[in-house]
């Protein structure tokens, strides 16, 4: 892992994911294609190998050989926090995205119309008899572009609530707004027949036309609405676009989630306060530690919304997340195999790290969960998950554990407990609810963490 770790340091020094696009990964968390990009999985290799090295130089007393450096402090945990999209985890704790996804299936049927140039106006039911209708300035596509675009959804879901986001009516900016959007589908056996294919081989994709349907909302921010199966219906068109508002329009319309974004998080303003905080310091206390996992956060977000709009297109990400792309030469770099063959590391190195209590008993309390196998009820299963987040998310705030009761990093660990605590605090009515008999354990658990984060804060 050492040498990887050194391998990947000297060829993307920034952590911006410029280092494997010439290797070779295997990549078995991506079961269907497109798998995940390969300078993805070598980042995310980076930050899970820095993590282990970092716990095993604590365990056997070689805490120069924990692979954390000062001056990268404040970008590798951004970096890494970025990697949620690749399917590996973030390395803080949290995946989440700001759009708004509307369900297909609560959706009845709907209009997009844009005959007024300029103007394009929505208008959606919901099976419940909810609807929407929302004015949006800006036009469509081409291909929708000066007409009446008819939905209707064969197979609706009376069950489903509409997003509370949506109002009766309401008023904003369109975004990407297509019925001749191209994308894969996962063939279901008994809908179409499956294509013959290889004995074990993955499951057959087809391509399909998508409405995508994307506008934005003081109130409810970015919406999106994406759907293969609506039978649609398009009027003849009341005005024809030139090449040259269709371009306007696709610009119009990335504009418009830059200026959403930037509005939610000014990424630079963020960047330069985390510079100042951390420069010339050797070690942060707790609050520290928070506001730069809060950037952590910051970027996730961004990056988790670039990559559900413009999917693995590394220019526009690299560019609308303010990466700047390394320098070209001819500067030759260490083949990708010879770099494993250097210094490796011994035996004594792979010892086993060191288990703290309150991983102990985080796993005992797991143990004692009905599984997600076992559950009766979707409740049960999202219990068990809750359970099993909280262990994880405690294995990673105690990682720095040396073993002898002490930490490399208190204010990492004490930062780091107060999230494991929000998600302890956000259990404790399901676990009332649902298994009331494993309540007592859960708040041994949020004391005990409470009890560490002083006994932290004392040494410090």
């Amino acid at each position: 892992m050492g040498k990887f770790m050194k391998f990947r340091r000297s060829r993307d020094p920034g952590f911006k994911r410029t280092a494997d696009k010439d290797c070779a990964f295997g990549d078995w968390r991506a079961i269907y294609k497109p798998k995940t990009p390969i300078p993805c999985i070598g980042l995310a290799w980076h930050a899970h190998s820095a993590r282990l090295m970092a716990e095993m130089a604590s365990a056997i007393g070689k805490k120069d050989r924990a692979l954390r450096p000062p001056a990268s402090r404040h970008s590798a945990p951004v970096r890494f926090s970025a990697l949620s999209p690749c399917g590996l985890g973030s390395w803080f704790g949290r995946v989440s995205t700001m759009a708004v996804r509307i369900d297909p299936a609560s959706v009845l049927k709907g209009v997009i119309d844009n005959r007024i140039k300029g103007t394009t106006q929505v208008r959606l039911e919901c099976p419940g008899g909810f609807i929407t209708e929302i004015s949006l300035k800006g036009n469509t596509w081409r291909d929708v572009a000066g007409r009446v675009l008819t939905l209707h959804n064969p197979r609706p879901d009376s069950s489903l609530p509409h997003p509370s986001s949506l109002l009766t009516n309401d008023h904003g900016i369109a975004g990407d707004i297509t019925a001749a959007r191209k994308v894969k589908v996962l063939q279901v056996p008994g809908e179409e027949p499956l294509k013959p294919g290889h004995e074990g081989g993955p499951p057959r994709h087809v391509w399909k036309n998508s409405l995508y349907l994307e506008w934005f909302t003081l109130n409810g921010g970015r919406i999106v609405l994406e759907a293969t199966d609506f039978e649609m219906t398009l009027s003849e068109p009341e005005w024809i676009m030139t090449e040259e508002e269709e371009k306007e329009t696709h610009q119009h319309a990335r504009e418009a989630l830059v200026n959403f974004m930037d509005q939610l998080v000014d990424l630079e303003a963020s960047r330069k306060q985390i510079d100042t905080m951390t420069a010339g310091k050797e070690n942060l206390n707790e609050f520290e530690w928070e506001q730069l996992m809060k950037h952590s956060d910051k970027v996730t977000d961004r990056y988790m919304e670039l990559l559900d709009k413009f999917g693995h297109d590394e220019e526009t990400l690299d560019e609308l997340m303010g990466w700047e792309k390394p320098p070209a030469g001819p500067e030759q770099v260490q083949p990708f195999e010879d770099a494993w063959l250097e210094d490796p590391l011994s035996d004594d190195d792979m010892e086993e790290p060191p288990e703290h209590p309150l991983r102990t008993m985080a796993s005992d309390l797991l143990d004692q969960m009905t599984s997600r196998k076992n559950a009766q009820d979707s409740l049960e299963s999202e219990l068990w998950f809750a359970v099993a987040n909280i262990g994880a998310k405690l294995s990673g705030a105690l990682s720095a554990y040396r073993g002898d009761h002490t930490f490399d990093d208190n204010g990492f660990t004490i930062a780091h407990l107060k999230r494991v605590l929000a998600l302890v605090n956000e259990t404790t009515p399901m676990m009332q609810k649902i298994n009331p008999g494993q309540l007592r354990k859960l708040m041994q658990l949020r004391q005990s963490i409470i009890d560490l984060q002083q006994e932290l804060r004392r040494v410090r």
